[in-house]
């Protein structure tokens, strides 16, 4: 650490201030993953068919797994850079096949909702089914 101003730096800073602005990035945007599956569970989206229930249930328990999924890696990738960063080491591979692999469980599990919203829920205004 390198005094500054009569106070002690703490090397390297920036990146390790900035890193954890990513870290907890990701950790809000787990928490809107999660929330948004369990406001799917508890919607009652007035569903036409007694089969739509269950997989909007499991698109919704798969969004708060996925969430979950988010903050792990999130903690990881965290931890990593940090002690790259502590290290003095070069940046690393930014880790794009888990980003690629969570991203695609994320647009699997919203384009299950969006068919669940389309095919059995109806569009606003549409009759109620007898």
């Amino acid at each position: 650490m390198e005094p500054v101003g009569g106070r002690a730096m703490i090397e390297r800073f920036r990146d390790h201030a900035a890193n954890e602005r990513t870290y907890l990035a990701w950790v809000r945007t787990a928490v809107t993953v999660m929330g948004f599956g369990l406001v799917l569970e508890r919607l009652d989206w007035g569903s036409r068919s007694a089969r739509a229930g269950p997989a909007l249930s499991y698109a919704a328990g798969g969004l708060v797994v996925a969430g979950t999924l988010l903050v792990l890696a999130a903690s990881i990738r965290f931890l990593l850079t940090r002690r790259r960063i502590s290290r003095g080491a070069p940046e690393g591979p930014p880790g794009l096949l888990l980003d690629l692999l969570l991203a695609g469980v994320l647009v699997l599990l919203l384009s299950a909702v969006a068919f669940y919203g389309l095919q059995f829920a109806g569009w606003p205004g549409d009759p109620p089914a007898p």
